[in-house]
């Protein structure tokens, strides 16, 4: 009978002056259920708004608090899947995306998730929006590191070629094509 005494509900002996054993305890004592439970009551839309610091500001970014990728972008994990944040508040607030459509910022700061901050749009409109913003690498004309030629050698090559000089006497003196002389000439490449 005194070993009746000494388990505990689950039928593991308990530790001394204690009432259950020590696994019972770490996950009952330790973390009680309270605390268990109420992760669990919380829907994904409360979890997801409770990373986010929201301006009183009615122009200001909504920041994601939480985890976020290489590139700034916020990433939740909705019903086992990691999603983009800011691509989960538009679909909250606007319904789901349409296929080959991009969820794009107006503001351009990756970790904001306003709505109204957000735009679909497709791959190029994005790289459109890029370029007319400014963003982007400046790998035009002698800013790309690959570039064989110079303003200098530009104006040149125009010149001479109006004076008459060929464009294939002109290509192997700039170490470029006769191709790369003709759209250069022809204003294709090399245009400001």
């Amino acid at each position: 009978m005194s070993k009746k005494r000494n388990l505990c509900d689950c039928g593991r002996s308990k530790e001394a002056a204690a009432s259950v054993c020590r696994a019972c305890y770490l996950s009952n004592v330790r973390r009680p259920v309270a605390t268990r439970t109420r992760a669990l009551a919380l829907s994904a839309e409360q979890r997801f708004w409770a990373k986010v610091a929201r301006s009183d500001d009615p122009h200001a970014c909504w920041i994601w608090t939480g985890a976020r990728d290489r590139k700034g972008y916020g990433k939740v994990q909705i019903r086992k899947y990691l999603q983009l944040a800011h691509r989960v508040s538009w679909e909250m607030a606007n319904g789901p995306v349409p296929d080959g459509l991009w969820v794009l910022h107006h503001c351009d700061n990756p970790p904001c998730i306003r709505h109204d901050h957000l735009f679909l749009g497709t791959r190029q409109d994005n790289v459109d929006d890029m370029k007319r913003k400014g963003r982007g690498p400046r790998l035009r004309g002698e800013f790309n590191p690959r570039a064989k030629v110079t303003w200098s050698d530009i104006e040149q090559i125009r010149a001479r070629s109006t004076a008459g000089q060929s464009a294939n006497s002109l290509g192997p003196e700039f170490g470029v094509s006769k191709r790369m002389i003709l759209n250069i000439i022809h204003r294709k490449n090399w245009t400001r």
